[in-house]
């Protein structure tokens, strides 16, 4: 119980940040637009292509097994209610899951 607690909050931190950071530099585009002549936004044109952080890795360790119902259909149990998110990387030991 504990677990699950501090993992949504840890959950809704990271999306309160994100949100926050995205408010903050939608704020600074239209502060640069009305009062700095669009300095900060055309260096962000001009700006070289550079790596951001769009993702933060996580691992989460669930138990699971992957029983076959009938030739050619297989289907993957987990112990316990889990979302996975479209982008996900899933993983059975050294076997990559595609759904």
């Amino acid at each position: 119980m504990v677990t699950q607690i501090t993992q949504l909050d840890c959950d809704h931190t990271c999306e309160s940040e994100a949100k926050m950071r995205t408010d903050a530099f939608e704020n600074g585009i239209q502060v640069d637009i009305q009062h700095d002549f669009s300095k900060l936004t055309y260096k962000l044109v001009r700006a070289k292509e550079a790596d951001s952080l769009r993702e933060v890795p996580v691992v989460k360790k669930l138990n699971a097994i992957l029983p076959r119902s009938k030739v050619g259909v297989t289907c993957l149990k987990i112990d316990a209610d889990f979302q996975i998110p479209p982008f996900a990387k899933l993983r059975l030991g050294e076997a990559n899951l595609e759904f």
